[in-house]
C-alpha cells in the first residue's frame, strides 16, 4: 500500500498578537528567520512561529517542546546559522543552540555552548574572602549569587547579584552581604557566602556600603526615606538591631540616591548628583556636614582613603581621577585658584581613554607609593603617581573587551579581581608595584 504524506510547508505570517509575550521593556529583542520561513522572536521566553500564523514557546520545558535542558529566559539574540542548519540564542545565561524539528513546531533538545572557553554570565559584582584569597563571590544579572567555597562554583541564592561584600574585619571570612537589585534585598550571610538571609531594609535605587576601617560589624549603607529621598545609615553590630541604627542625615534631599560613600580617618563621605559632602562628629551623636563644590557635575562613582594614609582621599568620577593629600586641611577642594586638590587623570598617551566605573588603592608598602586601580567601560587601569604626574596603563593582557562591572584587589595578595558584564569572572597577580 502506498501512503502519501502532505509536506510541512512553512509560509511566512504574521504572528498572532493576541499571544501573551513579554519583551523585557527596554531590553533589545532578539529576532531570527530561517530559509524555510520559521521566525523567532525573544524577550522572557523564547517564540517560534507554528506555520499558522500563530507561535508556541520553545524556551518553558513545561510546553511540552523541550526535550533537552531548558535555557534560560530572557533572549536578547537569535541567528540562524546555514553551516550546520542550527539555531544559535544568546541569553542572560549564556550561549545555548539548537536544530528546529523537521515539519513541526518546536524543538528536540537544547545544547548549552557554555564551557571552560566561553563564560558569557553578565557578571555584575565580585568579592574576596580575608581568610581565603581564591574564595570569592560573584553575583550576576538574572543568575543570582555564586560561590567557590567548596572549590566548585554552587548557587548562593537572589536573583540579581547585583553587589556583593565581604566584611574585611571579619579575618575568619564569615560576614558577608549582599545587594539584590531586583528584589531590593539587603542580604547577609554568616559562612562565608554559602547562604543568605534577609534583613530589614527599605530598599534603594542605587545602594552603596561601605566598611569602618577597623571595626567588624560597622559600616555604612544609603537607604531610601521617600520617594526620591534618600539618607545613610550606620550600624555597629552588623544590622543585627535595626532599633540601633543611627540615621546620619547628609544633606542630599532631593538629589537622589548616594553614588559613593566612604569613611576616612574621622570623617565620613556622601556623594549624591555630582555633589559630594564631608561630615564629621560633633559630638552627642550629631555630624556636621560640608559641601565640596568642585565636584557639582560629573557623577561621583568612588571615593576611597588611602589605607596607608587615611588623610589622604581619593575621588573618582566618570572622567576623572581626584586626590587630596589632606582632607583635613582649609585649603579648598579645587584645582588651582587656591586649592590643592590634585588631577590624577593623566595627560596624552597616559591619561585614562576609557569612563570610569570603580576606584580601588592599596596603600604603600614600604618605599613603594600607593597603587591606584580603576576598573572601566574598556578594561583595567594602574596608576602609579610620581613628580611627572600620574601614568595609566592597561593592566595585564588577554582580558576580553568588555565592560569591566566590578573590582576588588588584595594588597597582601597582589590578586585583582575583576567581573565582566558578559564574560564571569577574571583575576591576576599584579607584582608590578
Amino acid at each position: 500500500m502506498l501512503t502519501i504524506l502532505k509536506a510541512f510547508t512553512w509560509n511566512p505570517q504574521w504572528a498572532s498578537q493576541t499571544t501573551p509575550f513579554f519583551t523585557q521593556g527596554g531590553y533589545v529583542l532578539g529576532v531570527a528567520t530561517t530559509p524555510d520561513g520559521r521566525s523567532y522572536a525573544g524577550g522572557i521566553g523564547l517564540r517560534q512561529s507554528d506555520g499558522q500564523g500563530g507561535v508556541v514557546n520553545i524556551q518553558d520545558a513545561s510546553a511540552g517542546f523541550v526535550t533537552g535542558k531548558t535555557i534560560h529566559v530572557d533572549e536578547h539574540v537569535i541567528v540562524f546559522v546555514p553551516y550546520d542548519g542550527k539555531v544559535y540564542v544568546g541569553t542572560d545565561g549564556g550561549l545555548f543552540r539548537f536544530s528546529p524539528k523537521p515539519n513541526a513546531p518546536g524543538v528536540d533538545a537544547w545544547e548549552s555552548l557554555n564551557s571552560s572557553s566561553l563564560r558569557n554570565l553578565l557578571s555584575e559584582s565580585v568579592a574576596f574572602s580575608p581568610a581565603a584569597p581564591l574564595v570569592v563571590l560573584a553575583g550576576h544579572q538574572d543568575n543570582g549569587i555564586a560561590n567557590n567555597a567548596d572549590s566548585v562554583w554552587n548557587w548562593s541564592g537572589g536573583n540579581e547579584g547585583e553587589k556583593m561584600y565581604f566584611d574585611p574585619n571579619d579575618r575568619q571570612g564569615k560576614t558577608v552581604y549582599a545587594w539584590d537589585a531586583s528584589l531590593q534585598a539587603f542580604l547577609k550571610s554568616t559562612d562565608g557566602g554559602k547562604s543568605f538571609f534577609g534583613l530589614t531594609h527599605p530598599g534603594a535605587a542605587n545602594f552603596e556600603m561601605s566598611f569602618h576601617p577597623v571595626e567588624k560589624d560597622r559600616f555604612m549603607v544609603n537607604s531610601q526615606t521617600g520617594n526620591n529621598e534618600f539618607t545613610v545609615m550606620e550600624t555597629t553590630d552588623g544590622w543585627t538591631d535595626v532599633t540601633k541604627l543611627r540615621n546620619l542625615n547628609p544633606p542630599i534631599a532631593g538629589l537622589g540616591a548616594p553614588t559613593a560613600i566612604a569613611y576616612a580617618g574621622d570623617r565620613r563621605y556622601v556623594a549624591a548628583a555630582g555633589r559630594l559632602f564631608q561630615g564629621r562628629d560633633a559630638g552627642q551623636g550629631q555630624v556636621v556636614w560640608n559641601n565640596m563644590p568642585l565636584f557639582q557635575g560629573p557623577m561621583i562613582v568612588s571615593v576611597v582613603a588611602d589605607p596607608s594614609n587615611t588623610n589622604t582621599i581619593y575621588v573618582a568620577t566618570r572622567a576623572g581621577v581626584f586626590s587630596k593629600a589632606d582632607q583635613t586641611d582649609a585649603v579648598p577642594w579645587t584645582v588651582g585658584s587656591g586649592g590643592n586638590l590634585a588631577d590624577l587623570t593623566g595627560v596624552g598617551p597616559s591619561r585614562l581613554p576609557f569612563p570610569i566605573n570603580k576606584l580601588t588603592v592599596i596603600g604603600n608598602r614600604g618605599r613603594r607609593a600607593a597603587a591606584l586601580y580603576v576598573s572601566t567601560t574598556g578594561g583595567v587601569f594602574k596608576g602609579k603617581t610620581n613628580a611627572g604626574g600620574t601614568t595609566w596603563v592597561r593592566l595585564g593582557v588577554g582580558l576580553p573587551d568588555v565592560l569591566v562591572s566590578d573590582l576588588d584587589v588584595n594588597g597582601d595578595t597582589h590578586y585583582v579581581y575583576v567581573s565582566l558584564f558578559g564574560r564571569g569572572l577574571w583575576y591576576l597577580a599584579d607584582y608590578s608595584r
